[in-house]
């Protein structure tokens, strides 16, 4: 594989993906379970502005992961590959947005 400004770009972008979802739901100080439970309010009252922030990173962590695999799509995505992948990219793309806009509704309207 060639070192170049595209590896290197998504190779980072991976990376940062990570490190946004790991680190926004690892650092958040309440997690919430499927649905939200009264308890939910007042842990999260507790220090709500900290727990905004680290959802925000969260969430953003799905959107720099799609932006990755677009990444890597567009580097491997040749032919004769491309019919292979670029269906099964794309679904996982689109997957990875609506994750990100669930958790931004979830995040506003619970």
């Amino acid at each position: 594989m060639k070192k170049n400004f595209e590896t290197k770009f998504t190779g980072w972008s991976f990376i940062v993906a990570a490190l946004l979802l790991w680190g926004g739901w690892a650092l958040s100080p309440h997690h919430i379970g499927e649905y939200i439970k009264a308890s939910d309010f007042t842990a999260i009252g507790e220090d709500v502005w900290y727990w905004i922030w680290m959802y925000r990173i969260h969430i953003f962590g799905w959107v720099t992961m799609a932006i990755a695999l677009f990444a890597l799509v567009s580097t491997v995505g040749r032919k004769p590959y491309r019919v292979v992948i670029l269906p099964g990219a794309g679904m996982v793309i689109i997957g990875t947005f609506t994750l990100a806009i669930a958790a931004a509704y979830y995040y506003n309207f619970g």
